[in-house]
Formats: structure tokens, C-alpha cells, sequence
């Protein structure tokens, strides 16, 4: 089974409530998880293993996108407008929707998932009734339960065909290029970054379009050169090469949801309870047709608002129930679009709090309309409104919502009635208004009723063949720039020719001149022979032009072989471009080999040498406990033999009962020596042990203090330094930014006219943001003043309660309490090893952001120190 994912913003926290229909966040800990129960299911290495999904399909409807990304189609609906991950820009729904085809590319990476293990507890509120709308409202129907660590790219391309009578080949072929091996069923590309969308072969099929890029990424930093436009060609490049760019720069990209009824400890608690969970499964596909039908309302507005502003221009269509271009009929049916949009908000409302009642009742319908439009939606539905009036009143079910579905009225209804534009007419050439071409025109088809494709682009036929043309000049220019080099040297080489057969050419005329002359001397003298002085004068003009074609031709000839030259040396260098480009790749490949093959060796040489450190090692040992045990049969002998004289000596002492008493004593002082002397013994080698261990250790102990003193000293800090003001004394007279990393705000000083403090965009160029740091001394308990560089103004806060805004004054000012314009800056969690704290040193509270988003005016305000992530700040170091 798929996991359920929402896309992550830096409100989430694992075990909030989440609302999986709308995206809301709900309450905070609704369930809770021990801190090793969080698990993480991927280690640090250098390179991952990843999981990728890529895909590059035609899609027909918004809601298609909505899906792809993750994104709720109740809360675009309440936005009116369409974000995907990684941007904050809108999708263009008009130019979505009157594009011949649009092409959608995403890469999906996962480098690490965090999840809850299986002991996430539910925790249900006090005085909260399980049953009602509000235990919904707070818990919402799901919890996060993790989180995915990757990135994710997305590139919509919106394709509109220029030549109109060539729409359906020219799409025909944009789709033979997503899956070759089937082109009438081909819906998808075949991602390879060295064989893109815009080569060769592509290219011919997308010289005739106009082309919409939208992209928008997580993760992976930098994707693209900034220098590179994005176009089809480098959005396929760039989503090949994406899940190498995330291995190295991975962040934070969707959020594990993971259904109540999934959750032991809440099936447990609501066994006796009467809970009822939110179910949406069963009215996602309708939500998506509402928010295909809300989008297309907003198109249908848009063009509703042209026929107002232009009445003129448009005419209704032929039927009695089309639209007129009267203003009260259009305001009307502005109106009723605005109203069926209120109605479709309104219906994601009801089915986000109580998604059966879809089951309960019917779904698309036709409901109320003003009287404009009356008659059209009578004969639509089969009753006025008058009468669907009655039955939009439905009685409501405690628990239960009270909305008619059967009153939405689908955007498509309108379609047909809609006014279109007017037809062009040879005497409309002098009207105010830009007329509208015939379908001969150009080649361009009619538009049909609006909203058409046409008419979602330009708005009518003149604007539109305007905009055709532009595109086309706009084209030609490009290519005639892109070969002025090789034309301006082949003019030259022209100018040349044309040079030296002009004066070939002024010979010849030159010659022919003083025939002519020579001929019209001895005109007089041959009068009776005209006639044929005429024809030989004939000829002779005839040979001349003749001779004169033939210069024409051969230098014509000489010139195209000129040219022919110069193009087959352009080839020849493009060869040799392809087969030095072919050449270095090889020798790229061939150092990377090399130096995979070096590190590999390396490899290998130090394993060898630990297992031969290994060997050895294990050949001591083998001869140490040979030699321990010799010693311990050694050690039995010299038992045994002890024995045997003890034996001995106990036999000759009945030869000695006189001297038995004194023995006994004196045996008996010897064994109490001996017990005391081994006592001692072995105490000692303990002690002796023990001495050496702690000069080890004090050795040891030793370095380590000498070592931890100069990184000490390296930062400034002393052994007596706080760890609540440890920033180093060299600091002091430095300006720096002060920003918080979570949302990439710095603190500004320019909030009221520099009375307050608060977060804003981060700029090294805006002196708001830029403070200077002074401490008196370098003693640890000295603390610290922040002074704006703009207004000169301290950082201060006036008193010792929470959630006070941080205030900007003057260092004589009043009302400034012993130190409330002095600072503590120091480490705050173990873990923030980078960032630091500013605690007041009057009060003790510290300068936290309010909770929200990377959102300009973000407030700083005064709240206990308790090492929240939106408490601790980047110290970016300026200049003195």
C-alpha cells in the first residue's frame, strides 16, 4: 500500500493532527512518541541509495497536476489559483487550458525516511465531546507520523500550435516523441539526458509552436546554470541529472500521514466511545471534478469581463436561449458565475466536515439563477429555479451538514450560450475595434463559442495573427542574427566577384562602345548597303551579349563554387568540433577510471597491511598463553613438593617432643608472616597497577586539557567562560546580520519606524539588518550591546514578560530598566552547534520569532529561553 504524503512546510511536527482533505494542521501532540522511538531508516554515507520516480505524460485537466503533486484540491480551491512544490508562483490556468497540449515532467527522490515505530500513543483532550464536529476539527482525520528527505522537480510545458490547420498532425507527433514504441497510445517520454525532447528530430516538430515553462524544484541547490534559459532541452537535462544534484544537497520534502483508525492506542481509547472518524476517500474524484469546474469558472469570468469591456466586438450565437451582449445580461451573468464559485468553496467546506453526505445525495445538478437566466436553465433541468429553490431545502441531521450538491451547475453548461467573437467584413476595416479574421486567413480556423483555445491566447483573430506574425518576424530575426558571421563572409566573398566581373564587364561595354562608333562612321559611306550593315550591327550585339551571359555565368559559377568551399569547411569543422567533444568525454572517462582504480589499490594495500598487523598480533597472544602455562605446572610442582617436606617434617617431630611446643609457636608466627607477607605482595602489585593506571590517565588527562585549552584560546573563551555568553571577545566593534537559518529571515531593525524589531528578507545591502556588536571587556560576565547601523538604536527589552516585541532606543533613554539593553550571547541546545542565543542580561528572556512563514514582518519577540529552533540565530560577521 502507497504511503499518503503532504507536501512539507516548517509549521509540521511529527505527531501533529493533520487534516488530509484540506492540508491543515491541527493540534500539536496528538499523538506522542518516546525520543527512541523515532526512527531513521537510512545511515550517513557519501552516496545514498535512492528511491526515484520519474515521469513525463500529456495531461488534459489542472486537477491532473493537483494529483501529481500532493497538492489539495480544497485548499487551491480557497487560494483560487494552482502552486506546486518549490515555488511560489501560480500555474496560468488560461494559458493551461488553451494550449493544444500540455506536458508535465516530474522526479520524485527519496534519500531518507523518518518515521513513528509502532508505540505512537493517542492523546485524546479534556473536555472535548468525541462525537462532535469539534474532535474533528481539532484532531483532523490522520497524524504525521514521519518524514521524507529528498527532493522533488517539476516542469509544465504548455504547447500551443501556431498554424491552426496542422493542429491535430503536429500534436500527433509531440505525443509520438513521449513513447516511441506506441505512438497512437503514447502518453509518456523516455527520460535520457543525452537524447532530449529539442533535438534533431523534435526540433521540426516544435518550429511552428509557442511554448509556456513553468518549474519549480525542492531540493538539489542549483540545478541549472543561471545562464541557461529553461526551455524543453534543459528541463529534460536538468530532470535527469536531479537525483544526483539531491544525494548532495537532500532537504526536507513531503510529510508520512498515517490514518487514526491505523493506531492501536485510538482504536483502544474509541471502543466505547462514539467516534466516527473522517473518511475522503470516496469524494476525492468529485473534489477534483469541483476543482476542474471552479478553474474553468474563472476562465469563463475573464472572458465574460472582455465582453463587457468590448461589447461590440462579439455577437451572440445562433438558438433562442444564447446569451445577448446587453450589459444587464453579461452583470447577470457575472453574478451567476461568482455565485456557482461560492457554491463550489462552499461544498469543499461541507465535504471536509462531513464527507458522507455525498453519498447521501446526488452530485452535479443545476440550481438557482436570476432571471436573466431563468428560461435557459428551466430547459437545461427541466424546472425553473423557482423550483429548485423548494428543493435546496433539505432538513438537517444533528451531526449531520445541510448542503444541496444537486444545485452546483457544471462550467461546461455555459459554454454553448456564451456570445462569440464577430466575424471580419471588408467594410470593417476603419472600425475602432480590431476585427476578426475569416477561417482563410492565414490559414487559421474559426474559433468557435468561448471560451476556444484562440481566444484564451489573444482575444480575437486580429490580435491573434498579430501575435502569429510577431512570433514569426521575432524567429527570422533570431536566425539571421545566428548567421550574420557566415553571411557577412560570403557577402564579402560576393561583393568581390561582382567587383571583378563588373570590370569585366566594363571592358567588354567598353569595346562594344568603339565598334559601334567605328560602324557609325562608316554608316554614310555604305548607305546602299544598310540592310545588311544592319543585320552584320545584329550580330555583332548578339555576340557581344553572348560573350557578356557568359562572363555573368562563369563568375556566378566561380562564386557558388566559392561558397560551396566555404560550406564544406564549416562542415568540416563541425566534425571536428563533434570528434573533440567525443575525445575529451573519453578522456574524462578514462582519468575517472584511473583514479577509481588508484583509490581501489590503495584499498587494497591497507587491508593488507592491518591483516598482516593482525597475524602478528595473533601469534603473540598464541605465545603468551603458552608460557602462562608453563608457568602454572610449574607452580603444581613446587605444591607437591611442599607437601612431601611438610610430610617429612611431621614424621620427625616425635623425635622432638621437647622442642614441639616451641616449633608449634614459631610455625604458627611463620604461616601468619607468610599469609601477611602474600597480603602484602599482592597489594602491592594491585597498588603498583592502580599508580599506573591513574598516571595513564592523568597523562592522558593532561593532553586532553592542553588540547581543549588551545581550542579555548583558538575561540576566545577562557575555563571561567559561560556557556550562556560564549560568543568570542573578537566580535567586539564587528557589524553583522543576524538571521535565522529555519526560514532564511534576517533580524531588521526597522519595524515602526525603528521602534521595534522584526524579520524581513535577508539583504547584506539594507543597514536595517545590519547591527555592530560591543562588549566592554573581555571578562565572561561582561555582556554585549546591539546597536542598528541605521538608526544607531540599541536592542532592548523594556521589561521582564514574555511575548513583548524586541524595541529599538537610544542608549540614554529613559526608560531603560539597569540592563535591559545589555546582552548574553551564548549556545543554546547541545545540538545548535552553529547558532547562538541572545538572552537579555536584565531579564533573562531571549528573542524568539513568532511561529509562522518565511513571510516578510515575521515579529520578534521576548520569550523564556527554552532552545526552540525559532530561538536560535546565525551571527554573519560583516567587517570592523
Amino acid at each position: 500500500m502507497s504511503l499518503t504524503l503532504a507536501p512539507y512546510n516548517d509549521a509540521m511536527r511529527i505527531g501533529q493532527g493533520f487534516n488530509s482533505y484540506t492540508h491543515e494542521i491541527c493540534i500539536d501532540g496528538a499523538v506522542v512518541v518516546d525520543t527512541d522511538g523515532v526512527h531513521n531508516d537510512s545511515t550517513q554515507v557519501e552516496r545514498p541509495s535512492q528511491v526515484v520516480s520519474y515521469s513525463a505524460r500529456a495531461v488534459e485537466k489542472l486537477s491532473d497536476i493537483i494529483q501529481t503533486m500532493n497538492v489539495s484540491y480544497p485548499h487551491s480551491i480557497k487560494k483560487g489559483s494552482v502552486t506546486v512544490s518549490g515555488s511560489n508562483s501560480a500555474i496560468d490556468e488560461a494559458t493551461f487550458k488553451s494550449a493544444d497540449i500540455n506536458i508535465i515532467v516530474t522526479v520524485k527522490v527519496t534519500n531518507q525516511t523518518t518515521l513513528i515505530k509502532n508505540n505512537a500513543r493517542f492523546v485524546p483532550m479534556k473536555g472535548i465531546d468525541p462525537s462532535s464536529q469539534a474532535f474533528n476539527e481539532a484532531y483532523g482525520d490522520s497524524y504525521i507520523s514521519g518524514f521524507i528527505e529528498g527532493g522533488e522537480f517539476t516542469g509544465i510545458i504548455s504547447v500551443k500550435v501556431i498554424d491552426r490547420n496542422n493542429v491535430d498532425l503536429t500534436v500527433k507527433k509531440i505525443k509520438a516523441r513521449l513513447d516511441a514504441k506506441d505512438s497512437s497510445k503514447a502518453t509518456k517520454f523516455t527520460l535520457n539526458s543525452s537524447d532530449s525532447f529539442s533535438s534533431r528530430g523534435s526540433a521540426s516538430i516544435m518550429e511552428n509552436t509557442e511554448s509556456h515553462i513553468h518549474v519549480s524544484w525542492m531540493g538539489g541547490g542549483q540545478i541549472k546554470n543561471e545562464n541557461t534559459p529553461w526551455d524543453i532541452d534543459s528541463i529534460f537535462q536538468a530532470a535527469a541529472a536531479f537525483p544526483q544534484r539531491v544525494s548532495e544537497r537532500p532537504q526536507l520534502t513531503w510529510a508520512i500521514l498515517t490514518k487514526y483508525k491505523s493506531n492501536r492506542s485510538f482504536i483502544e481509547w474509541a471502543s466505547n466511545k462514539p467516534v466516527k472518524t473522517l473518511e475522503y476517500d470516496q469524494v476525492s474524484s468529485y473534489t477534483a471534478e469541483l476543482f476542474d469546474s471552479y478553474m474553468d469558472y474563472k476562465i469563463l469570468l475573464k472572458y465574460v469581463q472582455l465582453i463587457i469591456d468590448d461589447p461590440e466586438s462579439y455577437e451572440a450565437v445562433d438558438g433562442e436561449d444564447a446569451l445577448d451582449t446587453s450589459i444587464d445580461t453579461l452583470l447577470g451573468v457575472r453574478f451567476a458565475m461568482r455565485k456557482e464559485q461560492g457554491k463550489i468553496i462552499e461544498a469543499t467546506s461541507v465535504l471536509s466536515r462531513d464527507p458522507g453526505i455525498l453519498s447521501r445525495q446526488g452530485g452535479w445538478g443545476n440550481g438557482r439563477a436570476n432571471k436573466v437566466l431563468n428560461r435557459i436553465l428551466s430547459k437545461t433541468t427541466g424546472y425553473t429555479s423557482e423550483k429548485s429553490k423548494s428543493t435546496t431545502q433539505k432538513v438537517s441531521v444533528h451531526g449531520q451538514e445541510d448542503f444541496d450538491f444537486s444545485a452546483l451547475i457544471p462550467a461546461e453548461v455555459w459554454r454553448k450560450w456564451m456570445p462569440i467573437p464577430k466575424l471580419a467584413s471588408p467594410t470593417s476595416s476603419n472600425s475602432k475595434t480590431p476585427t476578426t479574421l475569416g477561417p482563410s486567413a492565414a490559414g487559421l480556423p474559426d474559433l468557435g463559442p468561448p471560451p476556444s483555445d484562440d481566444q484564451d491566447w489573444h482575444g480575437n483573430y486580429a490580435s491573434a495573427l498579430q501575435g502569429r506574425l510577431n512570433a514569426v518576424t521575432r524567429d527570422l530575426e533570431a536566425k539571421t542574427e545566428e548567421h550574420a558571421g557566415h553571411a557577412k563572409r560570403f557577402q564579402d566573398e560576393i561583393d568581390k566577384i561582382k567587383s571583378d566581373s563588373a570590370s569585366e564587364l566594363e571592358a567588354l561595354r567598353s569595346k562594344h562602345n568603339d565598334e559601334l562608333e567605328d560602324i557609325r562612321k562608316r554608316q554614310s559611306d555604305y548607305d546602299t548597303l544598310r540592310a545588311g550593315q544592319q543585320s552584320e550591327i545584329e550580330q555583332t550585339l548578339q555576340r557581344l551579349e553572348k560573350e557578356k551571359q557568359a562572363a555573368v555565368d562563369a563568375a556566378r559559377k566561380d562564386e557558388q563554387e566559392k561558397y560551396d568551399t566555404l560550406q564544406k569547411k564549416c562542415d568540416d569543422l563541425s566534425r571536428q568540433l563533434q570528434s573533440l567533444t567525443a575525445d575529451l568525454g573519453t578522456k574524462m572517462h578514462n582519468e575517472k577510471r584511473a583514479a577509481l582504480e588508484k583509490l581501489e589499490k590503495e584499498k587494497n594495500d591497507a587491508y593488507n597491511s592491518l591483516k598482516e598487523s593482525y597475524e602478528s598480533l595473533k601469534k603473540q597472544l598464541g605465545d603468551l598463553i603458552a608460557t602462562d602455562a608453563t608457568l602454572a605446572t610449574n607452580s603444581k610442582s613446587l605444591v607437591a613438593e611442599k607437601i612431601s617436606l611438610t610430610t617429612q617434617l611431621q614424621e620427625k617431630t616425635s623425635a622432638y617432643n621437647s622442642l614441639k611446643a616451641l616449633y608449634d609457636n614459631l610455625k604458627r608466627d611463620h604461616d601468619t608472616l607468610s599469609v601477611k607477607e602474600t597480603a602484602w605482595t599482592t597489594e602491592r602489585t594491585t597498588l603498583n597497577g592502580q599508580i599506573t593506571k591513574v598516571t595513564n590517565d592523568k597523562n592522558f588527562a593532561d593532553g586532553r586539557i592542553s588540547k581543549l585549552k588551545d581550542v579555548m584560546q583558538w575561540a576566545g573563551l577562557y575555563e571561567n567562560s559561560r556557556m550562556d555568553n560564549c560568543l568570542p571577545h573578537g566580535f567586539n566593534g564587528w557589524t553583522v546580520m543576524i538571521m535565522m537559518p529555519h526560514s532564511r529571515m534576517a533580524l531588521n531593525a526597522n519595524n515602526d519606524h525603528h521602534d521595534m524589531a522584526h524579520a524581513w528578507s535577508f539583504n547584506m545591502s539594507n543597514n536595517d539588518e545590519v547591527f555592530k556588536l560591543e562588549k566592554a571587556n573581555n571578562h565572561p560576565d561582561t555582556p554585549w550591546t546591539i546597536t542598528n547601523l541605521a538608526s544607531g538604536k540599541l536592542l532592548v527589552f523594556l521589561n521582564g514578560e514574555t511575548d513583548w516585541q524586541v524595541r529599538c532606543r537610544e542608549s540614554n533613554d529613559p526608560n531603560l530598566v539597569g540592563r535591559s539593553a545589555y546582552w548574553y550571547i551564548g549556545r543554546g541546545a547541545a545540538n545548535y552547534n552553529t547558532t547562538w542565543v541572545l538572552k537579555n542580561a536584565q531579564w533573562g528572556t531571549c528573542i524568539q520569532l513568532e511561529r509562522g512563514w518565511a513571510e516578510n514582518g515575521r515579529q520578534a519577540k521576548s520569550f523564556q529561553c527554552t532552545n526552540a529552533g525559532d530561538a536560535n540565530w546565525i551571527i554573519i560577521p560583516l567587517n570592523l
